[in-house]
């Protein structure tokens, strides 16, 4: 049965559609965390902030909202809630002339324009392995590169791409040294920010949520940490290289990475 939960609010040109499930926080970069809201109110600041594609939510009462890019995977609850009550709630753009029975007849075979910032369209389908929604953008500047926040990427297509995961940047060159910092806006907007600089090799988040870019030369180490949900008032603990071309080891994952190892394998600039 597809009618699992459906409830969906309309503001001018959007539609929310929520449903049961929770971002996979391997592909998920929420900017922005807000505490003691209630689900309602949750999804209304999504359907309000222009940038934003989705809200989660649980019994925790914590609001996550992700902007546009910013999550990719989505896990389906077919069979009923969570321990959590763990529940999402997608933007849409373009919807059936009327709100229909069925959730996925909301969601699915859609396209969205969106035509902002280095993205035309996202559209929301079924992953075949696990039943999970899956987000895909098409973007208009990165040839042939997809899914910049898997935490493994494909680079074989890619002349160059970021790779994102989470975890902190733990030493650099010089004590002196502060890395360039921009907006705040989004986590794509951060790797876009680094993908168009041909001296910027990596990409992070401060304290206060805004991107920090790293010229080459500068880290000489970082860590991979295991993806989790940041936590209000905490760093977002979100990373990302530059890969140039198709290197072997951009198909590992690795707990660590070592940059001196890995030197040989980034060009000086791009």
């Amino acid at each position: 049965m597809w009618l699992l939960f459906l409830i969906c609010y309309v503001l001018v040109n959007s539609i929310m559609v929520s449903v049961r499930g929770a971002p996979e926080i391997s592909t998920s970069y929420s900017t922005e965390i807000i505490n003691s809201l209630t689900w309602d109110e949750c999804v209304k600041q999504c359907l309000s902030t222009e940038i934003c594609i989705m809200a989660y939510s649980n019994s925790l009462n914590i609001c996550y909202l992700y902007a546009v890019g910013d999550v990719i995977e989505v896990r389906h609850d077919q069979n009923g809630y969570s321990e959590l009550r763990d529940t999402v709630s997608f933007k849409m753009l373009t919807w059936p002339e009327q709100c229909t029975k069925r959730s996925v007849d909301m969601l699915l075979g859609i396209i969205n324009p969106y035509n902002t910032k280095n993205i035309k369209t996202y559209e929301i389908k079924l992953t075949p392995e696990n039943g999970n929604y899956e987000i895909e953008y098409v973007y208009s500047i990165t040839s042939n590169c997809k899914d910049w926040l898997k935490p493994t990427p494909t680079c074989q297509d890619c002349p160059v791409t970021m790779f994102s995961f989470t975890g902190m940047f733990f030493a650099y060159q010089g004590s002196t040294f502060t890395p360039i910092v921009s907006s705040k806006e989004s986590w794509r907007e951060c790797l876009f920010t680094c993908y168009l600089n041909k001296n910027c090799m990596a990409a992070s988040v401060n304290v206060d949520g805004y991107c920090n870019s790293w010229d080459y030369g500068i880290l000489t180490s970082w860590d991979a940490t295991p993806a989790s949900l940041p936590v209000l008032g905490t760093r977002l603990p979100y990373l990302a290289l530059k890969v140039s071309g198709d290197y072997t080891w951009c198909q590992a994952v690795s707990i660590q990475f070592d940059l001196q190892k890995m030197r040989d394998f980034f060009p000086e600039k791009l």
